[in-house]
């Protein structure tokens, strides 16, 4: 049980850390099956499908590792999760992992274990490539003025959602569960 709740936790720490000296860091997937991070992203995509209807079709999932203390006799690990609709450019900051849950994209960040890593230009395309699976397809979208004249022409028009409220949060427990809560907002 103990090492169902810690895998994920320490194979985000261990690949962070391997980043460090790395001058092109891999962005890496991960297999989160059987495991209490698991559980609890699939509980949240099982959630937020019923609750927003354009995630049962479109969109990704965010985590982020907000903290880890395996002294904790209550929380090993907490994790801030939402659901994006947005696709990443190569200016973005990029995860260090991600992973599949439910049929959804999971993109895995940490902000405990704060790496300043260089990830090449070929896997910000492999990862941009995959969470365009993701998104809703794009269109071609013409918009004229008051006086007929075309203003914007854009045949790559997709409809994004940044979400910017603060999602849940996510505790793994020390017994081997979890716990879903709403995050407080701002935070």
């Amino acid at each position: 049980m103990i090492i169902q709740t810690l895998k994920p936790i320490f194979l985000i720490a261990f690949l962070c850390v391997l980043s460090c000296n790395a001058q092109n860091f891999k962005i890496q997937e991960i297999d989160l099956s059987e495991t209490t991070l698991h559980n609890g992203i699939e509980e949240f995509i099982q959630k937020t499908k019923v609750e927003n209807e354009k995630f049962s079709r479109y969109g990704y999932v965010e985590i982020r590792l907000l903290s880890f203390d395996s002294s904790n006799p209550d929380t090993k690990s907490k994790y801030r999760i939402k659901e994006q609709f947005v696709g990443l450019k190569s200016s973005h900051t990029f995860p260090s992992l991600y992973a599949y849950v439910s049929n959804k994209l999971v993109l895995i960040y940490s902000d405990v274990i704060n790496v300043n890593h260089q990830i090449s230009e070929k896997d910000k395309k492999m990862l941009i490539k995959k969470i365009e699976q993701f998104l809703s397809p794009k269109e071609h979208v013409v918009a004229k003025d008051a006086n007929g004249k075309v203003v914007i022409d854009d045949s790559n028009f997709r409809d994004e959602v940044y979400n910017i409220h603060g999602g849940m949060i996510l505790e793994v427990l020390s017994d081997g569960g979890y716990r879903l809560s709403a995050a407080a907002e701002g935070k």
